[in-house]
């Protein structure tokens, strides 16, 4: 699996989790909307480590837990 496309699973997957539309994810991250929608969508390869952090300090996980996944390891 290519990163994007684990970073977005991984984004997507912690939406379902914390029973949250990734709307209110961005939200209470205080990221632009658009900037994690182009990246779901596959318009922008890679968020940023920064961007990344601000998600998991809104959906209250770390960056460990964020990429504690096997698929990350492929």
């Amino acid at each position: 699996m290519m990163i994007e496309h684990a970073v977005a699973r991984r984004i997507l997957e912690i939406c379902a989790e914390k029973n949250m539309s990734v709307a209110n994810l961005t939200k209470v991250s205080r990221v632009n909307p658009s900037t994690v929608y182009e990246f779901l969508k596959g318009r922008t390869k890679c968020p940023t480590v920064y961007i990344i952090k601000r998600l998991c300090d809104g959906a209250g996980i770390t960056l460990e837990e964020f990429f504690d996944k096997a698929y990350f390891n492929n």
